[in-house]
C-alpha cells in the first residue's frame, strides 16, 4: 500500500490537477474505441474525443483523452509517450488549462530539411521549445523526404518560440525556414510563399497587378482595393 502511495505521489508531481490529456501523432485510420481501449488500462476515462475535419470529417491527428483522476492522466502520459500505436509514436501531453487548441494553433511549416532528417529526429528538435503534439516530414511513397515537414506543439507560445529559435538555423549543412503553417485555401499569392526576398516578392506584386489592369481590364480603383486586401503593395498610383 505505501508503493502504491508512493508512485501516486510521484506521478502527481507531474500535474497535480491535470485530469486531460492531447494525444498526437495518430495514424490517420485510429478510431475513439481503438484510443479507450489502450488508455482505459491506465484508469477509468471520463471522455475520448479524436478531432476530425470540419469538412472532410478525416482525422487531423490528435485527440483528447480525460481521465476521472489525474494521477491516472499522469500515469498514462509517462507510459504511453512514445509508445507505437499502428506504427506511429503516440506524442502525449497535459492539456493545458483553457481553451482547447484549435485545428491551426501551435502548428508550424518547415521548410528545406536535408533529405536525411526523420520525423523522429524533427521531433526531437523542436520539443527542446516545449511539449509537441505531432512531428511529421513529408515523404514520397517511396519513403523519400521531401525537404519540408511540420511541427504542431500543445502551446502557440512554444511554438512562437520555436519561430524564434529554429528559423533561419543550418541543420546539416541547410538553413531551415519555419513559419507558421497556413492552410492552402488560406494562402495569399505572395505572402506564403517561403523565403521570397524583397527584389523577387516585388516582381511577382507587379506582375500580379499588371495581369489585373492589363489582361482583365481592371480599373485601377479595383486593383487598389484587390492590393490592399491580399496584403499587396499599391505600385499603381
Amino acid at each position: 500500500m505505501e508503493v502504491a502511495d508512493e508512485q501516486q505521489g510521484r506521478l502527481l508531481a507531474v500535474d497535480s490537477t491535470a485530469t486531460s490529456l492531447i494525444v498526437g501523432n495518430l495514424e490517420a485510420t485510429v478510431t475513439e474505441e481503438e484510443l479507450v481501449k489502450r488508455f482505459q488500462l491506465y484508469g477509468p476515462l471520463a471522455s475520448c474525443h479524436v478531432i476530425l475535419d470540419k469538412i472532410s470529417q478525416k482525422s487531423l491527428g490528435y485527440a483528447y483523452v480525460n481521465y476521472e483522476k489525474a494521477w491516472h492522466a499522469a500515469l498514462a502520459l509517462q507510459v504511453l509517450d512514445g509508445c507505437t500505436m499502428k506504427g506511429q509514436p503516440l506524442r502525449v501531453a497535459i492539456q493545458p488549462k483553457g481553451p482547447k487548441i484549435n485545428a491551426l494553433e501551435g502548428n508550424l511549416f518547415i521548410n528545406h530539411l536535408d533529405p536525411s532528417i526523420t520525423s523522429e529526429q524533427l521531433h526531437m528538435m523542436f520539443s527542446t521549445c516545449g511539449a509537441l503534439i505531432s512531428a511529421r516530414v513529408a515523404t514520397l511513397d517511396n519513403g523519400i523526404s521531401k525537404g519540408y515537414g511540420y511541427v504542431r506543439f500543445v502551446s502557440e507560445e512554444d511554438a512562437q518560440m520555436a519561430i524564434q529559435v529554429f528559423h533561419g538555423s543550418v541543420i546539416n549543412e541547410n538553413k531551415i525556414s519555419v513559419t507558421q503553417f497556413v492552410p492552402r485555401s488560406e494562402r495569399q499569392f505572395v505572402a506564403y510563399i517561403p523565403d521570397l526576398d524583397e527584389k523577387k516578392r516585388n516582381f511577382v506584386i507587379d506582375f500580379n497587378l499588371s495581369v489585373m489592369l492589363h489582361l482583365f481590364k481592371l480599373p485601377l480603383s479595383v486593383v487598389n482595393i484587390v492590393s490592399q486586401l491580399f496584403g499587396f503593395f499599391p505600385l499603381f498610383m
